[in-house]
């Protein structure tokens, strides 16, 4: 799913729309992942799908596999604090991680250095609620077939 998810990012958009930023909808499959996926295996997933984005979509070498790594290990930090089994908290933990990796990403690229700090939170922020938005349905069905999510 994640490998089909980073081909329909990464290819038509881009030339389609050239100044609308594309939506990590990767990013989704790498926090399902670390919710339901053993240790060793959301591990590579994070990895091997930001390296395929990465390939694809022109960005730097190692950002997004770096991104993904980087949630996966905060999102280990506050398992140990928080339990992620309702979906209220599973949204809440996806919309602030792809804000702060999109915020993230736009930092690494220099994007704000020649945009307001205000605006690119903003979308950051918006482009995180749409990801959010159509993820709901992923994490309904997770929900419901594989049961709570390790801890």
């Amino acid at each position: 799913m994640g490998f089909l998810l980073i081909l329909v990012q990464a290819m038509p958009w881009n030339f389609l729309f050239p100044g609308m930023a594309t939506l990590n909808l990767s990013f989704v499959i790498v926090v399902v992942a670390g919710l339901y996926g053993t240790s060793l295996s959301s591990w590579c997933i994070a990895f091997i799908l930001g390296y395929m984005l990465e390939s694809l979509s022109g960005s730097p070498k190692g950002l997004l596999s770096l991104i993904n790594l980087l949630a996966l290990l905060i999102m280990r930090a506050l398992g140990s604090f928080i339990l992620f089994e309702r979906l209220l908290s599973q949204v809440l933990l996806l919309f602030s991680l792809g804000t702060a990796a999109d915020m993230l990403l736009l930092a690494a690229t220099g994007a704000i250095a020649r945009n307001s700090l205000n605006a690119l939170l903003i979308e950051a922020t918006l482009r995180s609620g749409i990801i959010t938005i159509l993820s709901i349905p992923l994490f309904l069905f997770y929900n419901k077939v594989v049961g709570a999510p390790e801890s």
